[in-house]
């Protein structure tokens, strides 16, 4: 599936998810922190939440840990295990968050049963992970901000539906981000493929070296700064593109960019 496709694809599940979410009112409310720890050799982590602020990031530490707030007397909001050397946090709501697509790329689409939830929640979920290479991380967001940072893995797909999705300081083999409405960034990032893609948004990237890159957005500007690739793709339905110290081997462009400011070098 092509850039452009997977991001139009992208703007109708947020569409959807998002209309479900809107008409609830919601007073800020005071947390209490739980927290898990585990020593367990992971290779491999997936973390799907439907409306918090998630952090997942590498620390200098020989243990995995997973905090986040609950409400004083609120049930446990995650189910959190380690089997067969993966590790995994998944919302206990009657969310369901996927973020995978038949194709592989990451889409988020969200399905909601009966269960009313906060879309602008400032509930926080932290995971952090001993600084070693994984084989696979995997990190989906129905609603708030997701930011995966310094990690190494094979592969490395983070996707919101209607937030904000950003990584940075990681390296990674294969790398997938995207959110259907909001905002994406990635910066000072290497890996050999890349593909990053937004809705109805703005991406950023800055600091970001690739082998093959590809971005795309259906509605909403681009900017690439200090950019180096060896196949750089760039495509957007409706919106506009900023290039500063652009370099790439080989380089397309598709769709409809109204503005270009700029220039991509041949590297």
């Amino acid at each position: 599936m092509s850039t452009k496709k997977r991001v139009v694809s992208a703007a109708l599940a947020a569409a959807v998810g998002v209309s479900l979410l809107c008409g609830f009112g919601f007073a800020k409310k005071e947390y209490v922190y739980q927290q898990f720890e585990t020593a367990e050799p992971v290779t491999s982590v997936t973390v799907q939440d439907a409306s918090a602020n998630v952090t997942i990031q590498a620390a200098d530490t020989d243990h995995i840990t997973v905090r986040y707030g609950t409400l004083p007397d609120e049930e446990p909001l995650y189910d959190i295990s380690v089997q067969d050397g993966r590790l995994v946090v998944k919302a206990r709501d009657d969310v369901d968050v996927d973020t995978t697509d038949d194709d592989g790329p990451a889409l988020v689409r969200v399905r909601i049963e009966g269960h009313s939830m906060n879309p602008w929640s400032d509930r926080e979920l932290t995971v952090t992970l001993p600084d070693k290479q994984y084989e696979q991380l995997e990190a989906g967001l129905a609603v708030g901000t997701l930011k995966v940072e310094g990690v190494d893995a094979k592969t490395l797909s983070a996707a919101a539906a209607a937030g904000e999705a950003e990584v940075s300081d990681v390296q990674a083999g294969q790398l997938e981000l995207s959110s259907a409405a909001g905002k994406v960034i990635l910066r000072d990032t290497w890996a050999q493929k890349v593909e990053v893609g937004a809705a109805a948004g703005s991406l950023q990237l800055e600091g970001v070296e690739a082998d093959e890159l590809s971005v795309g957005s259906a509605v909403g500007g681009a900017s690439l700064k200090q950019v180096t690739a060896g196949d750089l793709e760039i495509a957007s339905a409706l919106g506009s593109l900023k290039l500063e110290d652009v370099w790439a081997d080989t380089y397309t462009k598709a769709g409809l960019i109204l503005h270009t400011s700029g220039q991509i070098q041949k590297r």
